[in-house]
């Protein structure tokens, strides 16, 4: 019988401070503001043709899948910019999607660029898909893909 009082007890106990646990969920809300922040930054450098901007923003092990499907590492693509080979004249984002997942994001938005690329105009309507993860508390850009938006 005092077992069954004891363990009444301390079921009651427990059940008393239920109320004082909380299930503590991630707050990604400051997440999601920082990483857009550092996207809206990161379109800006890119109007602006400013690779040394863009270094601050890119892991060390970026890639980036241009529109014609290349594979460019980091120093190509911030390359690209020095050389003015790719000279943007204009770089506008629109319908921003930032989703956080932990450690990671994944960022999705259309981008309408004016430019050019070598000697050819650049395709002026493009998704762009952005992943980043957080290392030391600081989000980087580990990879991008942009495809051309094509419409008939």
């Amino acid at each position: 019988m005092r077992k069954i009082a004891v363990l009444l007890g301390c079921t009651w106990a427990l059940l008393g401070c239920g109320s004082l646990i909380r299930h503590r969920t991630p707050d990604t809300h400051g997440d999601e503001d920082t990483v857009r922040h550092l996207e809206e930054t990161v379109a800006a450098a890119t109007e602006r043709n400013d690779a040394d901007t863009l270094d601050r923003y890119l892991a060390p092990d970026f890639t980036f899948v241009n529109p014609n499907g290349l594979l460019v590492t980091k120093e190509q693509f911030l390359a690209n910019f020095r050389s003015g080979r790719l000279l943007n004249t204009s770089y506008k984002v629109d319908e921003m999607r930032v989703r956080i997942y932990g450690a990671a994001a994944v960022v999705t938005y259309r981008s309408t660029v004016a430019g050019t690329a070598g000697v050819q105009d650049r395709a002026p309507v493009r998704r762009r898909t952005t992943m980043l993860i957080k290392r030391d508390g600081a989000w980087l850009i580990v990879a991008q893909q942009s495809t051309p938006v094509v419409t008939r």
